[in-house]
């Protein structure tokens, strides 16, 4: 679970979706939603659904 944290200061001068966002474990400042991300995660996920979607096109044996 991704921890994130901002200043009401960078909030009030960027807005929410600015790069205001700490991501615990990351250095930086990010927007809202590269701070949530999680690339490795995302790939795996992606690889899973990919082999999920192979699996179900292939034929079944009776």
């Amino acid at each position: 679970m991704p921890i994130v944290a901002a200043m009401l200061e960078l909030l009030t001068e960027h807005g929410p979706l600015g790069p205001v966002w700490w991501r615990f474990g990351r250095p930086g400042r990010h927007s809202l939603i590269d701070a949530l991300d999680s690339p490795e995660t995302r790939a795996a996920y992606d690889q899973g659904q990919a082999a999920a979607s192979t699996n179900s096109r292939r034929p079944t044996r009776s």
